[in-house]
Formats: C-alpha cells, sequence, structure tokens
C-alpha cells in the first residue's frame, strides 16, 4: 500500500501571520479524500505545500512523506529540482487558475508534449489523442488555443494531461467552481469514474460540503464553514424604463484555415430596468462570458445595438462608459492586476479628492474584510478574499451597472451569501442594476427578478424568475433545474 502522510504545525507569512494551523492527514493510493473549508481558510495553500510549490513568501513546519513498498521518502526537504522530477509521472496539481493553466500562446497539444516528456513518456500524437477520448474530448481540441476552450474544456484538458503522465496521485483545486450544475456533474462523474479505474489517490477541494460527503473517504475541514441562516428575495425594480437595451446582438471568432467564422452568440435581446436583477445562466461554453465582454466592449459589436440610457454604448467614451458600466470577472485569479498592491487598485477606482475618506473601508467591513492588510499583491490574498476585492473595487467606481460573470462562484456558501446580500442592500440605496451571470439557479431564485437562459449562444427562454422555475417550457431550463436539484 502506498501513502502520503502529511503533517502540519503551522504555515505562515514572512510577517509571522498563521495561515493555516494543524492539521493531519493520511492520504493512501485508490482513495478520495474531500478538503472542505471556507473561503480564505488556505486550501489552495495545503494543496501547494503537499505539492511542493508552496510560494517563497510562505513558511511550514511540518512535513510530507510517501511510504511505498521500498520505504519512506521525506518529499518537503527535496529541493525544488528533486521535487520537480519526483511529481512528474506520480503526482499532479490541478490548480483553479485554469486562465494560468496553459501558456496562452502555445497550442493545447504542445503543452501536453512538454507535459508527456518531462514525465519520460512517450509524446506520439496518437497518445494525446487516446487520453483526450478519455476524458470525453475531441481530438480537435489539441489544435486549440486555450482561450479557444472553456473552463470545462480545460479542466477536461488538464485531468486528460494528468493521467497521460501516470500521475497516481491527483490534487483537484475546486475543480468545478465556476461551471454549471449540468457540466459539474460531467466533470465530477468523470473524474471519479477514472479514478476508480485508474486507482487514483484523489484529493479533491471544494466548499460544497454535500459533495465531500456524498464522494469522499473522508473529509477534513478547515476554518469555519457554516451555511447561510436565511435565504434572500428579490427587490423590486425602481423603474420600468430600460437602463440597458441589447437588441439583435450576434458575434462571431474567425477560425483558422479559409477564414471561417464560428458563431459564439445569435440574435440576443435582453433588457435591464434601473434597480433590477436580471440572470443570464446557461451551459458552460454558452456564450455567458462572451456576452457580458461584448457589452462592456472588452470585444467588439459585430451585430445589433446596444443601448445604455438612450445613448449607443460605442459612441460613449470608454472613460464614461467604465464608470458607467462595470464587469466582474469570473476568475479571481486574473480580476486584479497582479503587480500592483491591492490598495493601490482600490484607489485608482476614486476621483483622487475621495482618497482621504477612505471609502474602501466600509465595503471592505460589508464584505466580510475589515482588517485586511490591503498593502500586499494580489497573489498573497485567496480565491474568495480577491473576487470580493474586485467586487469592492467595481463598486468604489459607484456604477449605475455591474456586470457579475460567476463573481460568487470561488466564494463558500456563507459568503456567497454576505457578499449577495451586501449587493441587494447597495441596490436599495443607489439603484444600482445587476445583470447576474451565473450558473447557480439557487441563488438566481433568491435574488433576479427576471431571467435568461442562453444555450449555445442563444436565448432559449426568458421571463420573471418564479414563473420560470416553476414552469419551465425549454427543455434546457427544465435540465439546469433537475442538476441543480440532484435528480440527474
Amino acid at each position: 500500500m502506498r501513502e502520503i502522510h502529511v503533517h502540519i504545525d503551522s504555515i505562515t507569512t514572512d510577517q509571522g501571520k498563521e495561515l493555516v494551523g494543524k492539521l493531519a492527514l493520511t492520504w493512501q493510493e485508490g482513495e478520495i479524500v474531500a478538503l472542505t473549508g471556507s473561503s480564505g481558510a488556505g486550501k489552495s495553500i495545503i494543496c501547494k505545500f503537499i505539492s511542493g510549490i508552496l510560494p517563497e513568501n510562505l513558511h511550514a513546519t511540518g512535513y510530507v512523506s510517501y511510504i511505498s513498498d521500498e520505504g519512506r521518502q521525506e518529499l518537503s526537504t527535496k529541493s525544488e529540482k528533486e521535487r520537480t522530477a519526483w511529481n512528474a509521472g506520480k503526482m499532479v496539481y490541478l490548480t483553479q487558475e485554469t486562465d494560468l493553466a496553459f501558456n496562452p500562446l502555445r497550442k493545447i497539444s504542445k503543452s501536453f508534449r512538454d507535459a508527456l516528456s518531462l514525465a519520460g513518456k512517450p509524446n506520439e500524437r496518437s497518445q494525446m489523442d487516446r487520453w483526450f477520448e478519455a476524458v470525453e474530448l475531441g481530438p480537435d481540441m489539441l489544435d486549440r488555443f486555450p482561450h479557444e476552450l472553456s473552463g470545462g474544456q480545460v479542466q477536461r484538458a488538464l485531468l486528460a494531461i494528468a493521467l497521460a503522465t501516470g500521475a497516481r496521485w491527483i490534487i483537484a483545486d475546486e475543480p468545478t467552481s465556476n461551471l454549471d450544475k449540468l457540466t459539474q456533474k460531467k466533470i465530477i462523474e468523470l473524474m471519479i469514474r477514472l479514478q476508480k479505474s485508474e486507482k487514483l489517490g484523489l484529493l479533491l477541494v471544494t466548499h460544497d460540503v454535500s459533495l465531500s460527503k456524498t464522494l469522499a473517504t473522508k473529509s477534513i475541514v478547515v476554518g469555519d464553514l457554516k451555511p447561510p441562516s436565511c435565504k434572500l428575495q428579490p427587490l423590486d425594480p425602481v423603474g420600468k424604463e430600460n437602463l440597458l437595451d441589447v437588441s439583435g446582438l450576434g458575434f462571431d471568432y474567425r477560425a483558422k484555415g479559409w477564414g471561417r467564422r464560428v458563431p459564439i452568440l445569435r440574435d440576443i435581446d435582453l433588457t435591464v430596468h434601473p434597480g433590477e436583477w436580471v440572470g443570464v445562466i446557461g451551459s458552460s461554453g454558452g456564450g455567458k462570458s462572451t456576452l457580458a465582454k461584448v457589452i462592456t466592449r472588452l470585444i467588439p459589436l459585430q451585430q445589433g445595438s446596444i443601448i445604455f440610457r438612450g445613448e449607443p454604448v460605442r459612441s460613449m467614451s470608454r472613460n464614461a462608459q467604465s464608470n458607467a458600466i462595470q464587469l466582474v470577472f469570473q476568475n479571481p485569479y486574473t480580476s486584479l492586476n497582479p503587480r500592483l498592491p491591492v490598495l493601490e487598485q482600490l484607489k485608482d477606482a476614486i476621483v483622487p479628492s475621495e482618497i482621504n475618506n477612505e471609502p474602501w473601508k466600509p465595503l471592505l467591513a460589508a464584505f466580510g474584510l475589515e482588517g485586511l492588510a490591503l498593502d500586499r499583491l494580489p497573489g498573497y490574498y485567496s480565491g474568495g478574499e480577491r473576487q470580493r476585492l474586485a467586487i469592492i473595487r467595481a463598486l468604489l467606481k459607484q456604477p449605475q451597472l455591474l456586470i457579475a460573470d460567476e463573481a460568487i462562484s470561488s466564494l463558500d456558501e456563507d459568503n456567497q451569501y454576505q457578499t449577495l446580500h451586501t449587493l441587494q442592500h447597495i441596490t436599495g440605496t443607489s439603484q444600482l442594476s445587476v445583470l447576474f451571470i451565473s450558473h447557480d439557479i439557487t441563488w438566481m431564485q433568491q435574488v433576479c427578478n427576471r431571467l435568461y437562459v442562453l444555450d449555445q449562444g442563444r436565448i432559449v427562454e426568458s421571463g420573471p424568475t418564479p414563473s420560470m422555475l416553476s414552469n419551465p417550457k425549454n427543455p434546457v431550463t427544465m435540465a439546469l433545474l433537475d442538476a441543480a436539484n440532484g435528480k440527474i
């Protein structure tokens, strides 16, 4: 029997702040262990310690040992080069930072070949095709760049590479947090099926307690994980006129080869009223994030029109548009400038005359970050802390419309509740409108006045939230509801 033994007394920062306390774990080959806990409790830090990639500014007291028939190896005392060599073909850390998992300038196939070579495995195309088929990805995906894959496809590609290198120990850090319920279910089922067939040791990091109880042999909880004590209720809009009016919106990506265009969005009609919460839900890769980027002019409008307060968005100055419409990205690891201290980024969001008033302080308290040191680079903070800081930065602009693209998916349930509750309070006092892009129907039911269901680039159903969820008409909506209720 091969085992990984982990013992942590503490993990601290350069300044001596403890980020992780005592923890002990025996992880056997072929066993599923769940690591759950609240946002900011140190789950990813623990994973990085086990994987031997703890950042230099963090210091661990403890050890990681590998027990096999050949004896005991102390992994935590190996040099970086020695640990990298040991990990190759044995242990893989599947980071939740999917946007950073691949070199954006190289096709997936090139990154795959590099990983196979490092592990001493054959790197022929047939090998890569076989493993992509094993994770239910078409071999043509190998010829794409990372940005051309959806979040679920990136997770499957990472899993295929891990398995192809012969890894026996897989650490999956929040592998489904940004995915819709249908894709979540498919990814988890795929991971469990491959875990059983390959007899892998799987360390599954999640803030979904029900998932950990269902799948894991044992669970370890770090931090104070508690469910919210009550539910939210949608607020009434303050006006019936259109704040945002999207009509006939279409967007294509140009494919390689003969200039063929790949449709991403088709004939999108959508409105948002002042003080209203409007939800956009759909499966991963359906075009939700592309819609947000087109509305905010991060990518160009190709077809249709976008009117904001009676004015075409394309005729607004960039500064005026930025002040009026703010977008919070779904990935907390790319939401903030990695090279600029967070406090400076918050200051950049407000007019200079307001800096001495420190308007970020009440927002920090409202979002559960009171007392958080702000003089650090974004990499210092957890994913959940980073996401809330990105929301705070957006709110400091005092926008009229906030587009939240999976902005709470990296948070545990209690912090999700607190974040939405705070945003609702701001909506009630400032008439803020929210375009809430999410895969979580449970939260949409509690905060959204109306819903749009997006599937394969088209809106397939829309209407008031209560009637849509109680009497869905489209099979896509029905499937999303069934997945949310655990019926499939």
